[in-house]
């Protein structure tokens, strides 16, 4: 199984980053013709862009970087694999007092499965940051939920069949606490839904994970357990966010 990894484009269309990026795209795209070949999978492991408040960038990262790699490497859409880091937030629609809430208040993993079993407006309001990359996923593949691909605000599922058995990747949104400052130590995940995304792929011989963050970004006490629980699930985990 070939999987090409990438991450951290951090795409923006701002006057005096679009000639350096444009080379940046040009090279790596050369780089992959020349000297890639016979790829299974494509794993964007997030920051797709720079500033997740630009609806557009998305859609220009699309079609000027994501769509260019699938071309050159003949590799269908259902292939790639994305998940969401702290860039693509809005971070303009951060609730201060819900982070507030949430570093305060939350301090177990009882609690925060519980904040996630409850349909309350803190719910609601704390997926509201990522709502541009989730409709940019949506146009992407669609929002029609299935046994071979689903999707959720915390997570997507992804089962593919090939040479190599039964694949199942998982896509985990490790950005949903994330404001862009102090997010180090102080990201939170819940281990209920990496359950859930692990009983979508019960019937896969091998399993893939992909977060944003590396797992010492997230709270001591949510730490612990999430990283035992993934390191014993899954075959293979793909992060960003570390820029070397």
């Amino acid at each position: 199984m070939k999987i090409l990894h990438i991450t951290d484009l951090h795409y923006t269309n701002k006057i005096g980053s679009r000639t350096k990026q444009k080379k940046l795209i040009d090279n790596f795209i050369d780089d992959l013709t020349k000297n890639v070949e016979d790829i299974d999978f494509v794993i964007f492991s997030g920051d797709l862009v720079n500033d997740g408040s630009s609806v557009s960038d998305f859609q220009l990262a699309r079609e000027g970087f994501l769509e260019k790699i699938l071309s050159t490497l003949k590799i269908e859409k259902k292939n790639l694999f994305i998940c969401p880091g702290n860039h693509d937030v809005d971070r303009t629609q951060v609730s201060n007092s819900l982070i507030k809430y949430l570093d305060e208040e939350i301090n177990n993993n009882d609690d925060l499965n519980l904040f996630f079993k409850k349909d309350n407006p803190d719910l609601i309001n704390s997926h509201k940051p990522l709502t541009n990359y989730s409709n940019f996923i949506g146009e992407l593949y669609g929002t029609e939920n299935t046994d071979l691909d689903y999707n959720e605000d915390m997570y997507s599922t992804h089962i593919r069949n090939s040479q190599y058995g039964k694949i199942g990747i998982v896509c985990l949104n490790t950005a949903w606490r994330a404001i862009g400052q102090n997010d180090d130590t102080n990201l939170l995940y819940p281990i209920v839904k990496v359950d859930e995304a692990l009983d979508r792929i019960i019937s896969c011989e091998v399993k893939i994970v992909i977060h944003h963050h590396p797992l010492n970004s997230i709270k001591p006490f949510n730490l612990y357990d999430l990283e035992d629980l993934l390191h014993k699930r899954f075959d293979f985990m793909f992060s960003g966010h570390v820029h070397k």
